[in-house]
C-alpha cells in the first residue's frame, strides 16, 4: 500500500493505492520560487481539472501532464526560458574546455576561466531580494540601495544609551598585580578550566537534577544572541575600558574579536552573579555544598540556570534588557528557549512563557555541539554524528585509495570524529550508535560485511570511551576547576573519594566510578602537608594501604591523615 497525496482546488485528499512502485512523476523538475510569484496559484487553479476519471491513479496522472505543460508555458512568460539560457552557458562552457585540452596555452586557459566564471556569475545573480517587513525589491537600484541599508543598518548603533550603570559591575583600574597576570601566560590549570569540555559536564550535572531541590521548580533557559559578533557596541566598550572609537561590529576571524566579544559578555555574567546579593532571588536548586552558579557562559553561548519563581525570572529578565540596551546585543527570542522537567504543572510552564517571552522546549537540546538530556539516553541523540562520518566518508568513496590509504582514513580522520564528543558528553553514545560506527568503518575498508575479518589494529571506541572517563576521574581526583569541584561537593563531601559508592545520580559518575579501582592504583600522592588520607591514598607507591592490610588487621581511625603520622613536616 502506498498513500498517495492527490490536490485539487478545494482540498488535500489523501487516497490509498495498491501499487509496489510508482514511476516518476511527469513533472521533473519544481523551481521553489514559483511559489513565492503572485500568479502562480491563480495558474494552477485554472489548470488543475476536476475529477473525470473513476481511477484515482490515472485522474492523478492527467492532472500531472497537463499541470506539467501549463507551468512550462507559465514559466517562460514570468521568468524567461531560463533553462534554455543555462543550457546554452553550460555548452559554451564545454566547448572552452574542450579546446583547452586538445590546445593547453594560456590563452585558451584563460578563456576558458573567463566563461566559467561568467557562468557562476550568471548562477548567483540576484534578481529580487525581499526586505524585513516583507516588500520586494526588484529593480537593480531599489537592491543596490537595500543592500546598502541593510548592512548600514545592521553596523549602525540603534539610537543613544545614556545609562550605562550596569558597566560599573566591571572594575575601570587595573592595578600592577592584576597587569602582571593579565600578561603572563596561562598555567596548565586555567587552560583546563577553559576547556569547552568541562562546561558541558557541569551542564549535564546540573540538567540531570531538574527535577530535584527545585521549590519552585527549576528552569533551564537557553539563549541564543542575534548575529553577537556584528551587534556588540563599541560603545560599551568604549565605556567599560577606556578606547576603542567605533560604532558597533567586530570581523569575525580577526584575533582581536573573541577578545572583544568575552568582554562585552563579562557585563552580563557579573549582572547575572550580582543577583544572588537581592533576598528575593530563589536561584536553581543546587546540591547543599556547590558553589552559586546560576549560569554558563562561553563567549555568546549562555544557558541560565533559575527557578519558577515569578520575581526571580522577572529580575533576571530585566537583566537581560539592560544588557541588551547597554552592549547593543540582541537576544533571538524565536530561538532562545526554555526547559523544565515534563511533570511540571501545565499552569507553571505557562507562567514561565509569559514572563520570559520564550519558547517552550522539549529536552534534549545542544549546547556547544552536545546533547544534553535529563532521562535516559537514547540513540536519535547521536544521529548527527553518524550522519556527519557518512557524509564525510561520502567524499572519499569515489575516489582510488589503497589499502594502506584507507587504513590511514579511518585511524586518523574518521575515528577522531566522535572524540570530542565523547570527551565533552558527560554520556558516552549507545551501544547501538558506537556500533554504527565500526560497522561504517568495516565496510568503507572491506567494501563488505565485517564478520571475521579484523586484526588490523584500528581503535574500539568502546575503550576510547573508556579510556576518557578514566581521563575525567584523573582530572577530579587533580584538578581545581569549576567541575571538579562542583562534582566533589554533589557526591564526595564529607566522604572519602575511593570508598564513595554509587547511590544515584549522573552517568557520567556512575562510569567514573566504573573506572575509579584501575585509576587509583596509578595515582601517587606526594607527601608534602600531609592533606592526604593515610589508609585510602596512594602516598606509599604501593597502593592503597587499606587494601595491603590483612582481612584480620584493625585500621585504626584516629588516623586519618598523612600529618597524623609525621614527625617534624618528614
Amino acid at each position: 500500500m502506498a498513500n498517495i497525496i492527490i490536490w485539487n482546488a478545494t482540498a488535500l485528499l489523501v487516497t490509498p493505492i495498491k501499487t509496489t512502485a510508482i514511476r516518476r512523476s511527469c513533472l521533473e523538475v519544481f523551481l521553489k520560487f514559483w511559489i513565492e510569484h503572485p500568479s502562480f496559484l491563480d495558474t494552477v487553479r485554472a489548470n488543475w481539472p476536476k475529477e473525470s476519471d473513476s481511477n484515482p491513479f490515472l485522474s492523478f496522472k492527467k492532472k500531472i501532464k497537463q499541470m506539467k505543460g501549463a507551468l512550462s508555458v507559465w514559466s517562460k512568460e514570468a521568468f524567461g526560458d531560463i533553462f534554455k539560457q543555462l543550457i546554452i552557458m553550460e555548452d559554451i562552457v564545454r566547448i572552452k574546455e574542450q579546446l583547452f585540452e586538445e590546445n593547453p596555452t594560456e590563452e585558451n586557459r584563460t578563456i576558458l576561466q573567463v566563461a566559467q566564471a561568467e557562468m557562476k556569475r550568471k548562477r548567483l545573480q540576484i534578481k529580487r531580494i525581499q526586505q524585513s517587513d516583507g516588500v520586494w525589491l526588484e529593480t537593480e537600484e531599489n537592491i543596490a540601495d537595500g543592500a546598502v541599508n541593510f548592512f548600514h543598518n545592521q553596523f549602525a548603533q540603534e539610537g543613544s544609551n545614556s545609562d550605562f550603570s550596569m558597566l560599573k559591575r566591571i572594575p575601570r583600574l587595573v592595578s600592577d598585580k592584576s597587569n602582571d597576570q593579565l600578561c603572563a601566560l596561562p598555567t596548565f590549570e586555567e587552560v583546563k578550566e577553559q576547556y569547552l569540555s568541562l562546561r558541558v559536564l557541569v551542564l549535564v550535572e546540573i540538567v540531570t537534577d531538574i527535577r530535584k531541590r527545585g521549590r519552585p521548580a527549576n528552569v533551564v533557559i537557553n539563549l541564543d544572541m542575534a548575529k553577537a559578533y556584528d551587534r556588540v557596541s563599541w560603545l560599551s566598550l568604549a565605556k567599560s575600558f577606556g578606547f576603542f572609537h567605533s560604532t558597533r561590529g567586530v570581523q569575525k576571524g580577526d584575533p582581536l574579536s573573541p577578545a572583544l566579544i568575552v568582554l562585552a559578555a563579562e557585563v552580563l555574567s557579573r549582572s547575572l552573579n550580582n543577583l544572588f546579593e537581592k533576598e528575593q532571588y530563589k536561584s536553581y536548586g543546587m546540591p547543599k555544598w556547590s558553589a552559586k552558579l546560576n549560569h554558563l557562559a562561553y563567549a555568546d553561548d549562555t544557558v541560565i540556570f533559575a527557578s519558577a519563581d515569578k520575581v526571580s525570572l522577572e529580575m533576571i529578565m530585566s537583566v537581560l534588557k539592560e544588557y541588551e540596551k547597554v552592549s547593543g546585543q540582541l537576544i533571538n527570542r524565536e530561538k532562545s528557549s526554555f526547559y523544565m522537567h515534563q511533570n511540571t504543572a501545565a499552569s507553571l510552564f505557562q507562567e514561565v512563557e509569559n514572563i520570559t517571552g520564550f519558547s517552550r522546549g522539549a529536552f534534549h537540546f545542544k549546547y556547544l555541539r552536545c546533547p544534553i538530556f535529563h532521562s535516559r539516553k537514547k540513540k536519535v541523540y547521536y544521529n548527527d554524528l553518524i550522519k556527519k562520518v557518512k557524509d564525510k566518508l561520502q567524499n572519499w568513496k569515489g575516489r582510488l585509495l589503497t589499502f594502506g590509504g584507507e587504513a590511514i582514513l579511518i585511524n586518523s580522520v574518521l575515528q577522531s570524529m566522535p572524540l570530542y564528543l565523547l570527551s565533552a558528553s558527560a554520556m558516552e553514545p549507545t551501544k547501538y550508535s558506537l556500533n554504527e560506527l565500526h560497522k561504517i568503518f568495516a565496510r568503507f575498508y572491506w567494501s563488505n560485511k565485517e564478520e571475521g575479518r579484523s586484526g588490523l589494529g584500528f581503535r574500539s571506541l568502546f575503550d576510547v570511551s573508556k579510556a576518557l572517563f578514566a581521563k575525567l576521574r584523573w582530572r577530579f581526583r587533580t584538578g581545581v576547576t569549576i567541575w571538579a569541584t562542583y562534582m566533589w561537593n554533589k557526591y564526595c563531601k564529607r566522604k572519602i573519594p575511593t570508598l564513595v559508592q554509587w547511590k544515584g545520580g549522573s552517568q557520567l559518575w556512575k562510569n567514573m566510578l566504573e573506572v575509579r579501582d584501575a585509576i587509583e592504583q596509578d595515582i601517587w600522592w606526594e607527601p608534602r602537608d600531609g592533606s592526604g588520607n593515610f589508609w585510602y591514598d596512594n602516598w606509599t607507591k604501593l597502593g592503597l594501604l587499606a587494601d595491603l592490610m590483612p582481612s584480620n588487621f584493625p585500621i585504626d581511625d584516629s588516623v586519618q591523615e598523612v600529618k597524623d603520622v609525621m614527625i617534624n613536616d618528614k
